[in-house]
């Protein structure tokens, strides 16, 4: 998984390194990661005037934020209608309600921010491979209508008009979801937190974190060249989170499994614009989740994950494999670029909120963290600034302990196939 030279990289704005952290620096916050959450908890904690300084490991985005397949969808990994089941409909009607605004905040930063990201409104797709798997999106459409959020199912010629492909029997079809370019994202939300004085430095990596025993003591963080004391800590490094410093960053580790995930993006296709007419991304209900999207100079990106010991190149292959059964009519492909990279999967697929010890964090978004991320970096600002404000469902669900990396990737496999056929 060595590979960081994405399509995304190659098509972004070249941009200077930032300063690295030196000497003693003092904040009301610390934020660790410079990725969505990071900096979108960073930027919201400035609307109240809170003194913020973000350090990152390496560079702005260089972690899952500047990666990702980039579409900007509700959902978790989980249905709704799982966790209506699981959790109550409380927690169901509250995730919809979060999964929509989680979109729109993405739309409202892009537009009041004037961001340039290649940002576009183009609806998304659930494809489903099975009738199984059609009538499980059926029941998830009936449980979002009555909660008011507009959906629509897609029959096999509906599906056909919309995804040119002989492997799904039909879908369901979402308007509000959009696309973006992820790394110009990221970047440009970097702008707007030194726009309105957030403190960001690079290739600083946080290598330990301490806290005296009083209350009102403050934390230390320490890069290799900086000390940094703070009031409160964001810990916004989900996948990439290493266990360093205190017991509770320990504890907020081993409850996030980094799971590879994997992206290929083809040459320009002519065809392409035939096969995906209406510009829609696209996610379908196997057992381990194919994405793929059309992107502006009509390349195809398609990804997946599998686990954390799969390489570039053999999950590259895969994922050709698999296009060629999508769409056969483009006969052979050429793959312009591939590369991996790591997302934070939780016991129960579902993502973590809280605070421990002063440290506030956000982790496992499942492969959702373009809306997520974002929107949970602005919960996480408004939880720090209202610290007696009721708890979200995600936070009252607590911090469960992921099993030893295999044998929690045995145990993810499993679950994720026994989710998908209910």
């Amino acid at each position: 998984m060595g590979s960081v030279h994405s399509y995304w990289e190659a098509t972004a704005p070249k941009r200077r390194p930032l300063s690295q952290a030196h000497g003693s620096i003092s904040c009301d916050v610390a934020v660790v990661g410079a990725g969505l959450t990071g900096l979108s908890a960073a930027y919201h904690l400035r609307q109240h005037h809170v003194e913020v300084a973000v350090f990152e490991g390496r560079s702005v985005g260089w972690g899952a934020s500047g990666r990702t397949g980039a579409q900007v969808n509700t959902g978790f990994r989980p249905s709704f209608r799982t966790i209506e089941q699981r959790w109550g409909s409380e927690a169901a009607a509250e995730a919809l309600s979060m999964s929509v605004n989680a979109v729109k905040l993405v739309s409202q930063l892009v537009t009041t921010l004037d961001m340039v990201c290649d940002f576009t409104p183009s609806g998304f797709i659930r494809a489903a491979v099975s009738p199984h798997a059609l009538d499980v999106l059926r029941d998830e459409q009936r449980f979002m209508e009555d909660h008011g959020y507009r959906t629509e199912i897609l029959h096999t010629e509906g599906l056909q008009e919309e995804l040119r492909s002989p492997m799904y029997v039909g879908g369901l079809l979402e308007t509000l979801p959009s696309q973006i370019h992820p790394l110009k994202f990221v970047q440009e939300l970097a702008r707007v937190c030194q726009e309105t004085g957030v403190r960001l430095f690079e290739n600083s990596p946080v290598v330990d974190l301490s806290k005296g025993f009083e209350a009102s003591s403050p934390i230390v963080l320490r890069t290799p060249d900086a000390t940094i004391t703070a009031d409160a800590v964001v810990l916004a490094t989900n996948a990439y989170t290493t266990p360093f410093g205190s017991r509770a960053i320990r504890r907020i580790t081993r409850s996030v499994l980094p799971v590879g995930s994997f992206i290929i993006v083809t040459n320009p296709l002519a065809e392409l614009p035939t096969l995906i007419p209406h510009n829609r991304s696209v996610a379908d209900t196997g057992t381990l989740t194919t994405h793929f999207r059309p992107l502006s100079d009509n390349r195809l990106l398609l990804g997946g994950r599998i686990g954390p010991s799969d390489s570039d190149s053999s999950m590259g292959q895969l994922l050709q494999e698999k296009l060629v059964r999508l769409f056969p009519s483009l006969g052979s492909v050429t793959v312009s670029y591939q590369w991996g990279g790591y997302v934070g999967v939780t016991r129960d697929f579902l993502p973590r909120l809280g605070r421990r010890d002063g440290i506030y964090y956000a982790l496992g978004c499942n492969g959702h963290g373009v809306a997520l991320g974002t929107y949970f970096g602005r919960y996480l600002a408004y939880r720090i600034v209202n610290p007696d404000a009721p708890q979200c469902w995600l936070e009252r669900l607590g911090l469960p302990t992921m099993p030893s990396q295999r044998m929690g990737v045995q145990a993810l496999s499993w679950y994720s196939k026994w989710s998908r056929n209910r």
